[in-house]
């Protein structure tokens, strides 16, 4: 049975997922087989990857380190271009290790009892900020470079935030944006149950070490509210925050709707 928004032909785990048949705030709904997200194609099958290669995918978006794909290349896909933009980097443009260790290692310089928590809602209240990844996304959605699949390590934080920022501009309700997020928690209910099992003593001994597992194969909803209450903080609407931070004003709006939304059945 499929799950909500999966595709056909992909395992769960992989959360790979159609943004599709969402609605918009003015009634319509965003169109199906366009907009796809989910965890790094180097991960499926044979059988998958040829499953991909008969989708029409015009471009592949991966947002993981270099480090990252190297470790785990996207296969080569005949006539898809696959679209390396980093988002996570420091000010400087260096990219960032995005790994469990790498975010163990940090949270332990926050304060508090859950530190993983902490360090993760911080992670998330900075990124849509100054993000050139998201930007350049953008402006390929703009360009009509679909149907386009995003893409990090597991389809969850950095794919998540892309998926939050497209659903913002075509004018999804937040209520259904923070749904879709938390639906990775569904899709890899498996891994997540698995990771919790063989850490049991450790889950149940430390509010920390439970985010951790969380994080690690999940997603925490704390993560995308952070993400919101920032937006909210600096700026008076989400208009003004996609037009300052994207250049996504309401004619570049208009444009995506027309693309990306169609009549509601």
């Amino acid at each position: 049975m499929l799950l909500a928004h999966q595709i056909d032909g992909f395992r769960q785990e992989l959360n790979f997922r159609d943004l599709g048949g969402y609605r918009t705030r003015d009634g319509r709904e965003i169109r199906r087989g366009h907009l796809l997200r989910g965890g790094a194609p180097g991960d499926m099958t044979k059988e998958e990857q040829e499953r991909l290669c008969q989708m029409g995918i015009r471009t592949i978006v991966d947002f993981r380190s270099q480090g990252e794909r190297e470790g785990n290349p996207d296969p080569p896909f005949p006539d898809i271009a696959n679209v390396h933009l980093c988002a996570m980097t420091s000010a400087d443009g260096r990219e960032i290790d995005y790994s469990p260790s790498m975010l163990f290692r940090t949270a332990l310089r926050f304060k508090g009892r859950d530190k993983i928590r902490s360090l993760m809602e911080y992670c998330y209240e900075i990124i849509p900020f100054g993000n050139r990844a998201y930007q350049k996304m953008f402006r390929l959605l703009l360009e009509e470079q679909t149907p386009i699949v995003l893409h990090c390590t597991a389809g969850k934080d950095r794919t998540g935030v892309a998926a939050i920022l497209i659903l913002l501009a075509l004018d999804v309700a937040e209520e259904t944006i923070l749904d879709d997020y938390m639906l990775t928690n569904t899709y890899r209910k498996s891994l997540l149950e698995e990771v919790y099992g063989s850490h049991r003593l450790l889950d149940r001994m430390s509010s920390n070490a439970h985010t951790f597992f969380t994080i690690q194969q999940g997603v925490i909803r704390s993560g995308a509210e952070s993400m919101l209450e920032a937006i909210d903080r600096r700026y008076p609407d989400a208009d003004t925050f996609l037009e300052k931070e994207y250049g996504i004003g309401s004619r570049e709006k208009k444009r995506l709707k027309e693309l990306y939304t169609v009549e509601s059945r």
